[in-house]
């Protein structure tokens, strides 16, 4: 469930509208959500690895502001950082 909202999080981070779809979140996540699938551990990690992409980009590499962005902790980001190799 801290998965999923994770990524909820992160879909509102980078949505640029009110509301977030299937567009706002990555291509496989999408597709498992279209299908009614439950979403695997494959999807989330992608999905996740791409929203931290986007927030370090988009916060030009600051980390803490990055962290800020997606609504973790700089601990968890620099940890997912390490794990995506980032």
């Amino acid at each position: 469930m801290r998965e999923l909202e994770n990524v909820i999080r992160g879909a509102m981070a980078f949505a640029e509208r009110d509301t977030i779809g299937p567009a706002d979140l990555s291509i496989n996540v999408a597709a498992a959500a279209s299908e009614n699938a439950p979403l695997g551990a494959a999807s989330i990690s992608s999905y996740e690895e791409t929203a931290i992409r986007n927030a370090l980009e988009q916060s030009s590499g600051n980390r803490r502001q990055a962290a800020k962005l997606l609504g973790i902790s700089e601990a968890t980001l620099y940890r997912r950082i390490n794990q995506y190799n980032i």
